[in-house]
């Protein structure tokens, strides 16, 4: 019901009640009385009536109407059937105007407290308002940092991914080329495994003891370049070789004559590294277990034919060379692939003069030193004499060098071999590995 009230006085604009408001009220509740009329009289008719009264003044009988209109600003005098409104019903009257005025007052706080509870929800939805633009502001922010995080984070991954691509693509370089290498170690395998035969033989040279191994004894030959006028002693002991050496010239008597000769260290230069790259000729193959009883001219031009016929596996020869060292032949043909066509079969039946052989095929490898080292080895029994003259027979100047070099007075001792070229001639010596 005070919300209706409520209502109805807003729509009225009774916010604020005042006394024209409670008189209005007053004049409408005593025109409903019947049989009653009610004069009115605005302001600004009591206004006029004032200055026309001023004007002409108000006889005596009059008198009881002007207090009338003293008595209130708007009412002047009520006449009706039941006659003049008595002081109880006016009494009455204003009784219950007081009472509306009461619930007018009371309707006005109610609005008041509406109003005020209204604007502490409005600050309350407002401060919301706020507080929810504040927090879809923020989370538009995080939405939008944590997008361009995202964006770095896949760029990043991105560039990994192609950094991993690459390195993927890098390795797989890297494993073809080490398959390369390891099909051409595979390859030199191959060869060393079916090397061509090299026949030999056991000439009854007998060497007490055996190898460090157990195994075949391998050793070095070196080839040392001698000159005229020079001469190598080979002593049992090396403190001997090295006492020479100290000495360096040595005075040695021929009859009732001296000559003069300087000892010196023999310097081998040893290989310390060598690295030698080797490859397969695809147009050589190199033939080995060659008849030895057919002569040289008539085996090269049975091999030539035999091996440029199709069903032998052979093609276009080329050229047929023999090797007298090894007693090989090296066969070249004019087409790729031949060559290895033999060599996969490694051994081919050969029929000449009503014999047959069994041939051995083998890949022809050219071998080129890519890196050598050497380094200076001293022979420690081995004593070099320079500046010997030619003033006898070479075997007697020998004699004459290895009888005075075996005296300890010269500080010799033991020797174990001596070889003297004399002048205008050259020779090679053949160095090999001391074992003892």
């Amino acid at each position: 019901m005070a919300t209706a009230r409520q209502a109805s006085l807003g729509r009225q604009g009774l916010e604020h009640p005042s006394r024209a408001s409670a008189a209005y009220t007053l004049k409408r509740k005593l025109a409903e009385l019947p049989g009653q009329k009610i004069y009115y009289r605005s302001k600004r008719a009591r206004h006029n009536r004032k200055s026309t009264d001023e004007a002409n003044p108000p006889e005596a009988t009059h008198g009881h109407k002007s207090n009338m209109e003293d008595m209130g600003e708007e009412f002047v005098h009520i006449n009706g059937a039941s006659g003049t409104l008595t002081a109880d019903s006016l009494k009455k009257e204003i009784e219950k105007l007081k009472a509306a005025h009461a619930q007018f007052e009371k309707d006005k706080n109610e609005l008041e407290t509406a109003r005020d509870e209204a604007k502490k929800v409005e600050e309350q939805l407002n401060y919301k308002s706020e507080l929810l633009v504040k927090r879809l502001m923020d989370k538009k922010q995080e939405d939008m940092e944590l997008e361009s995080s995202l964006e770095d984070k896949l760029l990043k991954a991105q560039q990994e991914h192609d950094m991993l691509i690459k390195k993927q693509q890098d390795l797989q370089r890297q494993l073809e080329e080490e398959e390369r290498k390891k099909a051409i170690l595979d390859e030199e395998m191959e060869i060393t495994n079916v090397r061509p035969e090299r026949q030999v033989v056991f000439k009854g040279a007998l060497r007490e003891g055996k190898t460090k191994n157990g195994g075949t004894d391998i050793r070095p030959k070196i080839m040392y370049p001698m000159s005229g006028g020079t001469a190598l002693i080979t002593f049992e002991k090396a403190e001997v070789a090295e006492r020479v050496i100290e000495r360096k010239e040595h005075k040695i008597q021929i009859d009732e004559c001296f000559m003069r000769v300087q000892a010196s260290a023999v310097e081998l230069p040893m290989p310390s590294s060598i690295e030698i790259d080797m490859h397969v000729c695809n147009f050589r193959v190199m033939v080995s277990n060659i008849p030895e009883d057919i002569p040289q001219d008539r085996i090269i031009d049975k091999l030539e034919i035999f091996f440029s016929k199709k069903k032998n596996g052979g093609g276009e020869v080329e050229k047929c060379e023999f090797l007298p060292d090894s007693g090989q032949v090296i066969i070249i043909f004019g087409e790729e692939g031949v060559a290895q066509r033999l060599t996969s079969k490694g051994v081919h039946t050969f029929s000449v003069e009503n014999k047959t052989y069994q041939l051995k095929v083998t890949p022809y490898v050219k071998g080129e030193i890519k890196d050598l080292q050497l380094r200076d080895s001293i022979c420690r029994k081995t004593v070099l004499l320079t500046g010997i003259p030619d003033i006898m027979d070479e075997e007697a100047l020998q004699d004459v060098l290895e009888i005075h070099f075996q005296k300890k007075s010269n500080g010799g001792g033991e020797v174990e071999l001596i070889h003297y070229v004399p002048l205008g001639k050259d020779a090679i010596a053949v160095f090999e590995e001391d074992v003892e």
